[in-house]
């Protein structure tokens, strides 16, 4: 328990230091209001610790507990970049593909199917040429940039396009409702304003995670 609870400390800390850090190396400044920096921040640390002491009371063994702990980090991270900067930098992205493939392979060493990974390689792929149709067809370019596309995708990965994906698909609707009714109705945003989608998928990647062990 108490090396559960240091993990759970540390990636709180790396959620707050991260971000900052990776904006100095991509050298992208922040294009988003204080406010709305602010309110990222907290609902990003907020859900990450809250997704983190979930995790402690179940009976995940520690090894997919820090597997799992790093992605919800990298999600948190994610959040607070893409608010502040509209980017989802691949430095996020790349060493959560590879702890989602690391976070498989456990469960296969713990006896579940070995096809789990060949199904989320091919989940992540129906997913990548999905949505890359859709903003074609649909002309979303504007509204789903690549950084999304690959960020879905590293979730299908995870998930699998299986049920396991129902608890991304509800945590990315609670807080795309949480955030744009409001705005909506006190006529901050409209139906054409440009906002990051980014925010709301790591939102449903930490609900997704937790999830896996209701």
């Amino acid at each position: 328990m108490t090396a559960r609870i240091m993990t759970l400390i540390l990636m709180g800390g790396l959620a707050q230091l991260l971000p900052s850090q990776i904006m100095k190396k991509k050298n992208k400044i922040d294009t988003a209001g204080k406010g709305s920096i602010l309110a990222a921040r907290l609902f990003a640390e907020a859900s990450l610790i809250a997704a983190e002491v979930f995790l402690v009371r179940t009976e995940t063994d520690l090894l997919s507990f820090l597997i799992l702990s790093l992605i919800l980090m990298l999600s948190a991270v994610i959040i607070i970049i893409d608010t502040r900067c509209r980017i989802i930098p691949n430095l996020c992205l790349f060493p959560m593909l590879l702890l989602c493939a690391g976070y498989l392979a456990r469960r296969i060493a713990l006896g579940e199917s070995w096809t789990r990974i060949p199904s989320g390689i091919v989940s992540m792929i129906i997913m990548c040429a999905l949505l890359m149709s859709l903003t074609s067809v649909l002309h979303f370019q504007g509204s789903l940039g690549a950084g999304d596309i690959k960020f879905l995708s590293v979730a299908a990965f995870l998930f699998t396009l299986s049920s396991r994906m129902t608890g991304l698909l509800i945590g990315l609707v609670i807080s795309m409702a949480a955030y744009l009714i409001p705005m909506l109705l006190m006529k901050k945003i409209t139906m054409k304003s440009m906002i990051a989608f980014g925010p709301f998928i790591g939102f449903g990647l930490m609900g997704g995670i937790c999830w896996l062990y209701l």
